[in-house]
């Protein structure tokens, strides 16, 4: 079953930034046994704690345990061209008023088809 649950975070919401493999394994592993103890569904997908790019080693130990992980970006995640282990995200916040969430709302709509589009006028020309 692919379960849509995901850590937000390591254990104890540490940037992964300057973590060892070790460090890194400790934080993922607590996240993960407290969240699938609590819920009994498995977690396949990861957020970076503060959407910060991870250290070679945190990173490593994200791949070998999630099936995506996501980072700040603001940006289009584009089927064949974006690493699953670096998505960008865009967050909604509590401060956004309508018009913003709407927004952000349009643009991660609109994207995929303003590159297909931009794609086959490529081609055409």
């Amino acid at each position: 079953m692919d379960s849509r649950l995901s850590p937000h975070g390591t254990h104890d919401s540490v940037a992964m930034t300057r973590l060892d493999a070790a460090s890194s394994a400790d934080e993922l592993d607590r996240s993960i046994t407290l969240i699938e103890d609590r819920l009994s569904q498995p977690c396949r997908h990861f957020a970076y704690p503060k959407a910060l790019a991870p250290s070679p080693e945190a990173d490593a130990e994200v791949r070998r345990r999630f099936r995506t992980a996501s980072l700040a970006g603001n940006r289009v995640n584009v089927p064949g061209r974006t690493d699953p282990a670096r998505l960008g995200r865009t967050p909604i916040k509590r401060t956004d008023d309508a018009g913003r969430f709407m927004d952000k709302v349009m643009v991660l709509t609109m994207a995929p088809m303003s590159i297909l589009m931009a794609l086959s006028e490529t081609k055409l020309s």
